[in-house]
């Protein structure tokens, strides 16, 4: 039992600590909402901001999949419910009773919230939560600089006990004003001082506590009672004796100017804007002081239901509270049990009285949103300034202007343009073309014999490969116009596999450059062609190019496969279906002429059906092949993957010539392209040939090593070519 009250106690005093910032936090929002015209009914406002906090605590701590999650009342958007009171109160001029007044506006904040309510819940049920990662984080940071001068704004209105639209440069020379203000701004600057130095929970209700205490004190001294310091504007009050808890009446409804409603549109959907990014970058504040993942959507989700509740009350939104959660977890305060406790202390004012509110002073709830917006300043803006690249860093400084001059929603828009405009203007610094390639170094997969194999290193330059990246626009398109092109260039082979679009002007180039390679005799390919880009070139009427490019070639090897043939054909080359002979081979390889009839007792004739294997992968390497006729295709075989295609071997080409000598396994599966004609040269028959034809078997190993050199040159070349 004994250790039961001893765990019970910081659970304890973490719920009336920050159910005591909670209530403070609450009265200067209300303060803040409800001021100028509206103050008389300051009660009201009061009433309904911590019915809804109260309610809000409640229901995130039992809804809430993190227990010990706290809500509080979103002080990021008070300014934005302060604007809709001040925007509302005029279409109220006909109601003489401040009271009454102010319920309408509870009642408008309440529709409001619901509205809002019914915004995170929306966005939950979409899984779109977790979108608002995508902002632009200058933009963010602008946001929150802009929340921060509207607190600055409210906490200076609070205190003088003006609406926040009507606070200007006339208000603080008042001779009056100028005691509030000091006051506010020196508690603002010890809050904002202290708090980070000292880092410690208990600094700012210390603070707050002590700050009314020498108030209370100072005015003792002077003779000042209560009511005269109320009447000058000290205190919050005065409020009617007994309980806060005053709902709207019926009256008010029935006085409400529902007509003037859809005025309100651009403010709400400015209030969702910002409520909506604001709970979202709490929660992720809270996954890196929780250390522990959330589920952005589940807790939108619930954030909705809490605020459809909290509207129905008059409240205005609530959202998790990072400094609460962190500071109940600081203290010991963890589990559903500690919200709970909170909801209970924040519920107390209502039914206990008004005497607390009563007695504290307006400038310690201005100083409290003061300290706010000095802290969002000086976080979001001076900080910054050493983080953020020059550009991105007057992005922030950007849109606080807008939001300090012409309002939250054209501030984040201004921000989204320019962040949009960077990202253009840096987008058009990639290059278009990957990397430049050509067949003299970067081949197709086919294997083709010794003698190809050196006309394609000699005129492989006039065969070129460039391959695509991004997505294709009017600012980068027209770079592939400004390309040189090498004289005797013969095909262009466009690989778009890294293409994700083209535009309209991107067409417009695409139509150019075919054009360009037509008058200089130069046909132009273009491969691994997306949906999106196929029907981007068709709207431009690109249905084929040279030769019917579209359709014909589908993949970038293949493209390569014929340009190959075409420049092998113009040497005189012709790899047709013709059969070709291992000795003729040799002798045009190495230069010296060998009798076919040598080499019949070492060789085997295979015939093999279309898909048939002429090699396992995995067994042992015991034999080559020479092809003879037709063309064979090696596979690459994954486990429980279809097999990868990885080269293509002609007539007149070995194949599993390096497992004979390394001894290796098979590396892929090698099977017959369609009927295909082949010999079969063991590795017991080079032994037999070099016991009983030494100069044959000489004849046959400088052969060998001259195809693995021509390989192993073409190798290095590619490689160089990707290291460009």
């Amino acid at each position: 039992m004994k250790n039961r009250a001893v765990a019970t106690l910081p659970l304890l005093a973490a719920g009336l600590v920050v159910g005591l910032m909670t209530i403070i936090s609450t009265l200067a929002l209300a303060g803040l909402i409800f001021a100028g015209p509206l103050a008389p009914g300051l009660l009201a406002g009061i009433s309904a901001l911590l019915v809804a906090a109260a309610v809000g605590c409640a229901l995130f701590a039992l809804t809430s999949r993190y227990p010990g999650l706290i809500a509080a009342p979103s002080p990021s958007t008070a300014p934005v419910y302060a604007l809709i009171a001040a925007a509302f109160e005029p279409q109220l001029a006909g109601i003489a009773d401040p009271m009454l007044r102010a319920q309408a506006i509870v009642i408008v904040c309440g529709l409001a919230t619901i509205f809002t309510g019914l915004a995170f819940a929306l966005i939950g049920l979409l899984r779109a939560g977790s979108l608002a990662k995508f902002l632009p984080y200058p933009v963010v940071c602008g946001y929150n600089a802009g929340l921060g001068w509207m607190f600055v704004l409210g906490g200076l209105a609070l205190t003088l006990n003006v609406p926040l639209a009507g606070l200007d440069l006339h208000q603080f020379t008042r001779q009056a004003a100028i005691a509030p203000a000091a006051s506010c701004v020196a508690l603002a600057a010890l809050i904002v001082v202290l708090d980070r130095r000292l880092r410690h929970w208990a600094v700012i209700p210390a603070l707050l506590a002590i700050a009314c205490a020498l108030f209370h004190v100072a005015r003792a001294s002077l003779g000042v009672d209560l009511p005269t310091a109320t009447d000058t504007g000290w205190l919050l009050g005065p409020f009617a004796p007994g309980r806060i808890f005053s709902p709207p009446s019926l009256q008010a409804f029935a006085v409400m100017p529902w007509g003037q409603l859809p005025t309100l549109l651009p403010l709400l959907l400015t209030l969702v804007l910002i409520a909506a990014t604001s709970a979202i970058m709490l929660i992720s504040g809270l996954e890196l002081e929780l250390h522990r993942s959330l589920d952005f959507d589940r807790e939108m989700l619930a954030a909705g239901g809490v605020n459809v509740v909290a509207g129905l009350t008059g409240g205005v939104a609530a959202t998790p509270s990072l400094l609460s959660t962190a500071l109940a977890r600081r203290m010991g305060g963890t589990g559903r049990a500690v919200g709970l406790v909170v909801a209970l202390c924040v519920a107390a004012p209502l039914l206990f009285g008004t005497g607390v509110v009563n007695e504290v002073p307006r400038f310690v709830a201005g100083g409290l949103l003061l300290s706010n917006g000095i802290e969002r300043l000086f976080d979001r803006v001076w900080l910054e300034r050493r983080r953020l690249p020059w550009h991105e860093w007057g992005v922030i400084v950007a849109v606080l202007l807008a939001v300090a001059f012409i309002g939250f929603v054209d501030g984040v828009l201004l921000g989204l343009a320019i962040t949009l405009v960077i990202f253009v203007v840096n987008y058009r610094r990639i290059p278009v073309i990957r990397e430049t390639l050509s067949a003299a170094g970067f081949r197709s997969s086919m294997v083709r014999g010794p003698e190809s194999e050196v006309v394609l290193a000699r005129d492989g330059g006039t065969i070129q490969l460039w391959r695509l990246q991004g997505y294709l626009f009017f600012l980068n398109a027209s770079s592939l116009l400004r390309i040189e092109r090498p004289s005797g260039l013969r095909f262009l082979v466009l690989d778009f596999a890294g293409v994700s679009g083209i535009d309209s002007s991107a067409g417009q180039v695409m139509r150019r450059l075919q054009q360009i390679t037509a008058e200089t005799g130069c046909a132009l390919l273009m491969t691994n062609l997306s949906p999106a880009v196929r029907a981007g070139l068709s709207r431009q009427g690109i249905r084929t190019a040279q030769p019917a490019a579209l359709e014909r070639f589908v993949t970038t090897d293949e493209a390569l496969q014929h340009a190959e043939a075409a420049v092998l054909a113009t040497a005189g080359i012709i790899e047709s279906d013709v059969a070709r002979v291992l000795a003729r081979e040799i002798a045009t390889t190495i230069g010296s002429e060998i009798d076919p009839g040598r080499l019949t007792p070492y060789v085997d004739r295979l015939s093999l059906a279309q898909n048939e294997v002429l090699m396992h992968q995995g067994e042992v390497a015991d034999a080559m092949y020479f092809i003879v006729q037709g063309t064979v295709a090696a596979y690459l075989e994954r486990p429980g993957k279809r097999p990868v295609r990885i080269r293509t071997a002609g007539a007149g080409t070995l194949v599993g010539e390096i497992g004979i000598y390394t001894g290796q396994r098979r590396t892929a599966t090698v099977r017959a392209e369609a009927v295909c004609v082949a010999q079969r040269l063991s590795l017991s028959s080079i032994r037999r040939m070099e016991q009983a034809d030494s100069d044959l078997a000489t004849l046959l190993h400088r052969f060998l090593a001259t195809v693995l050199a021509i390989k192993l040159t073409g190798a290095t070349l590619l490689i160089e070519h990707l290291s460009d």
